[in-house]
């Protein structure tokens, strides 16, 4: 999924968020709350690699997904530090290795944000069978975002 894919597809959850995806070292200084963002790993000098999330609610609490469940990077971690007093991020593996779906992963996790889900409670559905989990992804994304035009 490249960045235009993961754009309209951020626009069905709301207009507003449409062009809240950046490179790593493309991210905004500084961001308004709530913000809901898709970010690469890699920056904007490379073809991207594994998109992540990140959310910041009113409260300047912040929350980092990598379906990997890998810490921030420093560029997100830089961000992260400027926007929050605080974050967590999710430590389980949920995606296999060998497949593509992180797009899919950070689109359904920020539709669960916005409708106001934990990371938990989004992480809950997924089994350490990663396999299983990406086509379970797969199914929820084409769901609410192909199927539900």
């Amino acid at each position: 999924m490249d960045t235009l894919d993961v754009q309209q597809h951020l626009k069905k959850i709301h207009p507003s968020l449409e062009n809240n995806v950046y490179a790593a070292n493309r991210l905004p200084m500084y961001t308004h709350v709530p913000t809901y963002i898709i970010c690469n790993l890699d920056t904007d000098d490379k073809p991207g690699s594994h998109w992540v999330a990140l959310y910041i609610d009113t409260n300047d609490v912040g929350q980092y997904f990598d379906s990997y469940g890998l810490s921030p990077v420093r560029y997100h971690l830089e961000f992260l530090k400027r926007n929050c007093k605080r974050w967590n991020w999710n430590v389980d593996r949920i995606q296999n290795e060998w497949t593509s779906v992180c797009g899919e992963y950070c689109l359904m996790y920020l539709l669960y944000k916005f409708q106001g889900c934990s990371i938990h409670s989004f992480t809950s559905i997924f089994t350490r069978n990663t396999l299983y989990n990406d086509i379970l992804v797969d199914e929820m994304f084409r769901s609410y975002f192909i199927d539900n035009k």
